[in-house]
């Protein structure tokens, strides 16, 4: 019996929250609100494209990518001054040297500099945390990038390596799109999902940097675990 209750208390408390686009859309500015994609899904990123369409109209917006290195910020600023053209992008800013999906998947967001979405270059390569830089580490942190591993678990002395590892890209993400950011209107973050499931990462870090509002979604359900306080965008004909 006391198993049975046991197991519908864990179940209860491990439920998404399936929302949509007027649910996210009435978030009030400022904020910040952190995406979680299946890197290059067409689904997901036609996701985001509704999102800023709808919330442009109104306020600006600014759309931080982890899928852009911020050492190519500057790439980023001349396209948005007109100084450089869409073509000239995959190859001035690495484009397969630092994401595995296409330039082409994300173009259309990409474009919407030319509607005054600021673009921010937020991210950055996989490495171990700087001996002399402190991060906030997430109460309970390993036990989603376990899920997350797999069948593949980690060796035990390796554990606080990667969970250090992951919060500091999780850290840094979130950092650099604060730092651009004027703290107006909305600020879009668009990450691997990865490092947003469970409320641990990239938003963890960003509700921590800055005194705006700080919520996630996931763009779609991802046949990931589900839990308990994760938000995911429904999967409904009309998105609505």
């Amino acid at each position: 019996m006391w198993w049975t209750l046991l197991m519908a208390t864990a179940l209860a408390q491990n439920t998404c929250e399936k929302v949509g686009l007027s649910t996210i859309a009435d978030v009030p500015a400022p904020a910040v609100i952190v995406l979680g994609e299946r890197p290059g899904a067409w689904p997901d990123l036609l996701r985001v494209e509704k999102l800023v369409h709808k919330l442009r109209r109104d306020e600006q917006v600014s759309l931080a990518f982890q899928a852009v290195n911020r050492d190519k910020q500057s790439v980023l600023d001349q396209f948005e001054d007109a100084k450089l053209r869409q073509t000239d992008l995959p190859s001035l800013l690495d484009w397969a040297a630092h994401w595995t999906m296409p330039f082409d998947h994300y173009q259309p967001l990409i474009a919407m500099a030319e509607l005054d979405v600021q673009l921010i270059a937020a991210g950055s390569d996989v490495e171990l945390r700087p001996a002399d830089a402190r991060v906030p580490l997430p109460p309970g942190y390993i036990h989603i990038l376990m899920d997350a591993v797999g069948e593949n678990p980690l060796p035990v002395q390796t554990e606080s390596t990667f969970v250090q590892t992951m919060a500091w890209r999780d850290y840094s993400i979130a950092n650099t799109a604060i730092q651009q950011w004027n703290g107006e209107g909305y600020l879009f973050i668009l990450a691997d999902r990865l490092h947003v499931e469970g409320n641990k990462g990239v938003q963890w870090q960003a509700a921590r940097l800055t005194e705006h509002p700080v919520q996630a979604v996931l763009l779609a359900d991802g046949n990931s675990p589900c839990y308990a306080g994760d938000r995911i965008w429904r999967e409904h004909m009309l998105d609505r």
